[in-house]
């Protein structure tokens, strides 16, 4: 069986127009009213302000791949840079407790302070993620070093359930805005506008620009990880 290997660079370019192919694809596909790619296309860049299927592709889907891309972007440079600073291959947003602390950070403030809005919500969530992957850390003895890799996990679970509980009782105490809660906890690019792609690029590149700044690491980190397991795979083979 002959196998092809591309080298880093040549995969992340096919990666790229993988990407590029199912993003043009989204523009048009799958929906109610026809839309061709012709008209995809004419939206991006001379756009019929007669043509509802433009304007579909233009207001509405155009706008959520966009804010997926970036999100996706965001959580990949995320996981990688947990896994280097934590010295861990385990670590990820939901085995060390920040997904859950982050829901339970936005429910807590959606529910008794509603009127903070996006603004508030999302720091709410980015300060509830933080003190939760701060205790997981200090229970599962991160800090200290060594190969503590299950003690880290049962302390992501612990926290992770201790933060899924109180986000249940808090949406039980206030069921008005439990509707409002849930949508966020789900996740979803349906209210995904141009306003919300305004006001989230800007978030987006400065954390995609702090995670190249402290990548080093995360790369020696992984690096080290694939020698070792190569290594061993040749001593064992």
């Amino acid at each position: 069986m002959i196998s092809i290997r591309l080298p880093f660079v040549g995969q992340c370019l096919a990666l790229l127009l993988l990407l590029l192919i199912c993003s043009w694809i989204s523009l048009f596909s799958w929906s109610v009213i026809t839309i061709t790619p012709m008209d995809a296309l004419h939206a991006l860049y001379d756009m019929n302000a007669e043509s509802i299927a433009q304007h579909i592709v233009h207001d509405l889907r155009l706008p959520r791949v966009l804010i997926g891309i970036m999100v996706g972007a965001n959580l990949a440079a995320a996981g990688v840079i947990m896994q280097g600073l934590t010295q861990n291959p385990l670590a990820s947003p939901s085995v060390l407790g920040i997904n859950a602390g982050a829901a339970l950070g936005m429910a807590t403030v959606s529910t008794i302070a509603p009127w903070f809005g996006l603004l508030g919500t999302s720091a709410a969530a980015i300060i509830g993620g933080g003190i939760a992957w701060a205790f997981v850390m200090l229970l599962g003895s991160a800090w200290r070093g060594g190969n503590e890799h299950g003690r880290l996990v049962l302390a992501g679970v612990a926290i992770s359930a201790l933060c899924a509980a109180l986000t249940k009782a808090v949406i039980i105490i206030a069921e008005d805005q439990a509707a409002g809660v849930l949508t966020w906890l789900a996740g979803s690019l349906t209210d995904a506008r141009w306003h919300t792609f305004d006001a989230l690029w800007p978030v987006c590149i400065i954390g995609l620009l702090g995670a190249l700044f402290i990548a080093p690491r995360s790369i020696y980190y992984s690096l080290a990880t694939i020698m070792l397991a190569t290594l061993a795979y040749r001593l064992c083979g």
